[in-house]
């Protein structure tokens, strides 16, 4: 049991450092997508998130979430995840073990305060034993038809 929560441990932390290393003009995750992975009776996921599915954050009006933003309302695009994003194993629905928020750079002037379009989403969900009926039911769509693919 140790050897497991060790590994669960590494790989938040690698996943960590991922979403923290920003390279110059490339997304952490690509839009509307994400990743599962499945370590035993965890499950691990990223996700890039639109802006606008994550309530009314922009506080400056301009169409991207800064770091800044992100802070400030913190509280409630976490809560808008665990309410729109829903893992379960058959019935049983996963419980949150962590829930990390990054804004992502923007793209257009890296390095600039701006920040980007989407918010990038890393969560460990788990269950009691290895999920063999993984399902993943999502509820944060953004407003423009690019966002709700």
């Amino acid at each position: 049991m140790r050897a497991d929560r060790w590994r669960a441990a590494l790989a938040l932390g690698v996943l960590a450092l991922v979403l923290r290393a920003r390279p110059a003009s490339a997304h952490l995750m690509p839009h509307q997508q994400g990743t599962l992975n499945v370590v035993d009776g965890g499950v691990f996921v990223v996700l890039a998130l639109p802006l606008t599915g994550l309530g009314a954050i922009d506080d400056d009006g301009d169409g991207r979430i800064s770091t800044a933003e992100l802070g400030a309302h913190r509280a409630a695009v976490s809560d808008a995840i665990v309410r729109g994003v829903r893992i379960t194993d058959a019935s049983q629905v996963g419980r949150l073990e962590f829930l990390q928020l990054s804004a992502e750079e923007d793209e257009r002037a890296p390095g600039s305060a701006a920040g980007g379009t989407h918010a990038v989403v890393l969560m460990k969900v788990a269950f009691p034993a290895p999920p063999t009926a993984l399902r993943l039911e999502l509820d944060v769509w953004g407003d423009s038809a690019a966002d709700r693919q």
